[in-house]
C-alpha cells in the first residue's frame, strides 16, 4: 500500500510548463519540470550543452507564485551580490496550476498571489480592498472553511493564504481586517462590515490551533 501510495504521489507530482528565465540581459525560453522530488528547468536552446538547473524540496527557501510567474528563492548565497538568496524569475501561462501540487509539498513557504477557491463554496464574501504601497486592489474578499482568498478585478493583486499558514488576524474596526501570514501583514479595507460571528470564528480557529 505504501509503493502504490508514493506512486500515486510521484504521479500527481509530475508536470511540464513551458516558461521563460528572466534574465538581467537576455531572456530565455525552456521548460520547468514538477516533479516528485524538486523543480527542473531546462533550457531550450541549440547548444551543445544548454543551462540546467534542479533543485528538491529542501533546496527551495521559498516560491512566490502568481498566474503568469514563478519566483524561486534558494538557501544558496550569491556571493557578489553581498550573500543575497540566490533567486530564478520564470514566465509562462497558467503558472497557478502549481499551486496544488506546490502547497503540500512545501508548507509555509510558498507566496500564493493567486485567488484559488476551495471545492466547497465560500462561508462569506465581501467587497474588499487589498492595500499595497501606497494603493490598492479592489475586489473580493471570500472566507472558506480552509482558507481566506482575496481575489482581484485586475490582473493582479489576489491572494490566497492557508488558515493553516495564518499566524494571526487582527480589526480594529469591522471594516477592516489585517491577516498575518509567512512573516509578512496583509491589510484589507472592507467594503461591507465583517460579521463579529465570523470574525470570532476565524480567531477560534487559529487560538485553538495556537495552543495545540
Amino acid at each position: 500500500m505504501l509503493a502504490a501510495g508514493l506512486l500515486v504521489a510521484s504521479v500527481a507530482l509530475a508536470a511540464e510548463y513551458p516558461v521563460t528565465h528572466v534574465h538581467v540581459r537576455r531572456d530565455q525560453p525552456g521548460e520547468l519540470q514538477m516533479e516528485s522530488d524538486g523543480i527542473r528547468y531546462t533550457e531550450a536552446t541549440k547548444h551543445k550543452n544548454p543551462h540546467e538547473y534542479r533543485w528538491t524540496w529542501n533546496d527551495i527557501q521559498k516560491v512566490v507564485l502568481q498566474p503568469d510567474s514563478i519566483e524561486i528563492t534558494t538557501y544558496k548565497d550569491v556571493k557578489w551580490l553581498a550573500g543575497r538568496d540566490q533567486r530564478f524569475l520564470f514566465r509562462g501561462k497558467g503558472l497557478d496550476a502549481a499551486w496544488p501540487l506546490l502547497r503540500d509539498v512545501l508548507p509555509r513557504r510558498v507566496v500564493a498571489d493567486i485567488a484559488t477557491l476551495t471545492p466547497a463554496p465560500p462561508l462569506l464574501e465581501l467587497p474588499a480592498k487589498r492595500l499595497e504601497g501606497r494603493g490598492g486592489h479592489e475586489g473580493t474578499l471570500r472566507i472558506a472553511a480552509d482558507s481566506i482568498i482575496f481575489e482581484s478585478a485586475t490582473s493582479s493583486g489576489s491572494h490566497t493564504w492557508l488558515l493553516k499558514e495564518v499566524e494571526n488576524i487582527s480589526s480594529s474596526d469591522p471594516l477592516e481586517l489585517t491577516i498575518a501570514s509567512l512573516g509578512t501583514d496583509y491589510r484589507l479595507q472592507l467594503k461591507q462590515t465583517l460579521p463579529e460571528a465570523v470574525y470570532n470564528d476565524l480567531w477560534r480557529k487559529l487560538n485553538v490551533r495556537s495552543n495545540h
